[in-house]
């Protein structure tokens, strides 16, 4: 049938349904945006009615609140309340209500609760009304209190109540309370409201109805809890919301906003269906007026159908080109009428599509050749990669896992990613896994702990897992590189075991070479005191021979004598040195701390007396206090002092410089420094060493034991000793001690030699 119509008739139906459907479109989406701007409007309005409403209740509330307050200060009343004169409280109290109108009863209660005066009169006067909230936080807060809607027994109708006390000496005396008139509160939010078509009503802090703009009536207070937006407002909140009315099922507009101090609420509501009707009647008439549009449009088209029926089937052809994916078609231009501009939008159209569909392929090839070098590093990576979404279910692995944990690659994907861990980790591990999806960043998983992985045999193996982000298009996934460190575990336990057997040698070898440098300290000490005795049989028999037959002997004779004295003598030197060196291991260090200004110029004032030479200069500059045994730090200045002088006597001018300087970590570092003959520092390892001299009995006397002595001095205190110089200009003796503080044993400082 459709064959049979002409494609005029085809044409001007077409453009008919097409104008139809637009115009239909074009309704619908100005009801939509015109709704969408009428709710806004509606709602910001209720807001601002809201707030008005909560201002008029709270400047109404406040006004009652102030006379209630105002009239229990005055001296009358309070004076006839506390003398329990009830007909003259009456009277007041009926002046009180004829001049504020806020107030549908008011009444007096006795410091026990008990009403004695209630205008107008009614049945409660003598009633125990103790039990009320207003009676009860007035008299403990000595202040005025807002009730909240309460059904009065008296009146049968919705009541809230304000009550102060009436105080004498900080006594209370009595409590006026004031009914609140509720109806005047209704007639307030119905004068604000705009339309009858809204709604304004009013809840006390526990969601009870106070007020409505359409009245309240008498009853129970309704319990208007139930509504969304009350139970928002009761959060102490201002604010808009869209909701069904749980009674009538309407959809509402509404707005609330919390009454400041009252802890009430004021809301204003109104139905969809009233705010919209604007809209509907506005959507109506435009489908009227599309209708007349298709229809004259129809007409038209009937009309100068013969004129467009071939540019139409020319456009037609190159639209069904451009359908089969031929983006280089164009349909020639018609001018500058109606069908040119249709014929120069549809070639800017497929000039669009073309560089669209362009762009398009592009960005695909590029996902493709990312997605494809992905997968490939993905693949290659020398590590085992395993991808995880956020419910712990593998997306993506490489060949490395399929090799280190036995599975195939089909066997993975989409399996919880747990079945590659013991059983015994299982358990815990979705709980780290969703933590780290909500702090995603590159990271190493356990740190601190042993991770193992589970191959499909069952057998484990230990891991290093590395964890980090991937964006995707379904989110973010979770990338792990897994490596089987077992060689690594094993080569750290053999590290291990050869540290173990390293330490027990050091230790085996350290109490070796404590056994060896015990025993020769003890043979040295031996040896030393076993020389001594023949040694002076030597040294005196040589005297005597020297004395009874020196005269007799001849000048060979002599030589030899003498060579022999003075080879005993220096022999006994050399023991004693030893004996000195030997005592330094033995003796325990009684450390403290010591002026070594002091100790310097004592030492330097022994050696000058002894050697009778007075033609040295000194240059001491001040030193600090260390921490150090005073006898065998006397001993280091004196070897130290003797072979400067001892060095430096050939010289012209003999110069001897003591000082310091600055350490490390509080530590002093003191010299010694000559002008005397200096030595090659080429041999400078061999100045500390025992019997080690550079120099021969004939220039310089020694025995080459004082500054072994002193390295052994120092390095027993933990310091270091050290020497520069140059053969004929001098040597420096360096050592370092730990500087003083400024807390010491005893108290005191020690400059002395002795113990």
């Amino acid at each position: 049938m459709l064959k049979s119509i002409s494609l005029t008739t085809k044409l001007c139906l077409g453009m008919g349904a097409f104008l139809a459907l637009s115009l239909g479109g074009m309704r619908f989406v100005a009801l939509k945006e015109n709704r969408e701007r009428i709710r806004t409007e509606v709602l910001s309005f209720n807001l601002g009615v809201a707030t008005l409403a909560a201002k008029a209740v709270e400047q109404y509330v406040a006004s009652a609140s102030s006379i209630i307050q105002e009239a229990t200060s005055r001296p009358k009343l309070s004076h006839e309340i506390k003398d329990a004169n009830w007909p003259e409280v009456a009277a007041v109290l009926s002046n009180f209500l004829r001049n504020f109108k806020q107030f549908d009863y008011v009444f007096v209660q006795d410091p026990k609760g008990i009403i004695r005066v209630r205008f107008p009169e009614a049945g409660t006067v003598g009633q125990d009304f103790s039990f009320r909230d207003f009676f009860q936080e007035a008299v403990r807060t000595r202040n005025i209190y807002v009730s909240g809607v309460y059904v009065s027994k008296a009146a049968q109708r919705p009541v809230v109540s304000i009550a102060a006390p009436v105080l004498e000496g900080g006594s209370v005396r009595g409590v006026l309370v004031g009914a609140l008139s509720l109806s005047r509160i209704s007639q307030f939010v119905s004068w604000i409201r705009e339309k009858k078509t809204s709604a304004i009503y009013v809840v006390d802090r526990k969601g009870l109805l106070i007020a409505h703009s359409e009245g309240v009536g008498n009853g129970p207070p309704k319990d208007m809890r139930g509504e969304p937006i009350v139970r928002a407002m009761m959060d102490g909140k201002s604010g808009t919301m869209e909701f069904r009315d749980r009674q009538g099922g309407d959809t509402l507009l509404g707005a609330y906003v919390s009454v400041p101090g009252l802890g009430w609420g004021v809301v204003v509501t109104q139905p969809v269906s009233i705010a919209y009707a604007s809209a509907e009647k506005l959507f109506w008439r435009l489908s009227g007026i599309s209708l007349g549009v298709v229809l004259l449009t129809i007409l038209l088209a009937l009309a100068a159908a013969r004129m467009l029926v071939i540019p139409i089937q020319k456009l037609a052809e190159a639209a069904g080109r451009v359908a089969a994916g031929d983006f280089t078609v164009r349909v020639p231009d018609r001018g500058k009428a109606e069908m040119g501009l249709l014929t120069r939008t549809f070639n800017h159209m497929v000039e669009s599509l073309q560089s669209s569909r362009a762009e398009l392929e592009r960005e695909v090839e590029e996902r493709k050749r990312a997605e494809t070098e992905f997968r490939r590093l993905l693949e290659f990576a020398p590590d085992a990669m395993v991808i995880v979404d956020r419910e712990g279910r593998m997306v993506m692995v490489n060949a490395q896992t399929e090799i280190l944990f036995g599975y195939g690659r089909e066997e993975l994907v989409g399996r919880p990613v747990e079945m590659l861990m013991p059983e015994h980790f299982r358990g815990r591990h979705s709980g780290h896994r969703s933590r780290f999806f909500v702090d995603s960043h590159a990271r190493p998983m356990g740190v601190g702990l042993e991770l193992y992985g589970q191959r499909k045999d069952g057998s484990e193996f230990p891991v290093e897992i590395s964890l980090g982000p991937l964006e995707a298009r379904s989110g973010i996934l979770a990338t792990a590189a897994i490596r089987d460190i077992t060689t690594q575990k094993q080569i750290e336990g053999e590290i291990r075991c050869l540290n173990e057997d390293l330490e027990h040698r050091v230790l085996a070898r350290t109490a070796e070479l404590d056994a060896a440098n015990k025993e020769l300290e003890a043979f040295s000490y031996s040896v030393s005191h076993d020389l001594r005795a023949p040694l002076r049989h030597m040294e005196g028999f040589g005297k005597l021979l020297s004395k009874r037959a020196g005269a007799d002997l001849d000048k060979q004779s002599s030589h030899y004598l003498q060579t022999i004295l003075d080879s005993a003598a220096r022999l006994s030197r050399l023991i004693e040195d030893l004996l000195a060196f030997s005592r330094t291991s033995r003796t325990t260090l009684q450390t403290r701390s010591v002026l070594l200004d002091a100790l310097v110029e004592e030492v330097k004032q022994q050696l000058e007396a002894g050697s009778g030479g007075s033609g040295f200069t000194w240059i001491i500059h001040s030193l600090p206090s260390v921490e150090a045994d005073p006898t065998l730090l006397r001993v280091v200045w004196f070897n130290l002092l003797s072979n400067a002088m001892k060095f430096t006597s050939s010289a012209s001018e003999p110069r001897i410089e003591i000082g310091s300087l600055n350490g490390q970590d509080g530590e002093a570092v003191i010299y010694v420094k000559d002008n005397g003959v200096g030595f090659d520092s080429k041999y400078e390892h061999k100045l500390f060493g025992v019997f080690q001299r550079l120099h021969s009995d004939d220039q310089f006397e020694g025995t080459g034991i004082g500054l072994a002595t002193v390295r052994r001095i120092i390095h027993r205190h933990g310091g270091r000793v050290w020497a520069e110089g140059r053969l004929g200009e001098g040597a420096t003796f360096y050592f370092s001690l730990k500087l003083a503080g400024k807390d010491h044993d005893g108290g005191q400082e020690d400059s002395s030699g002795g113990g």
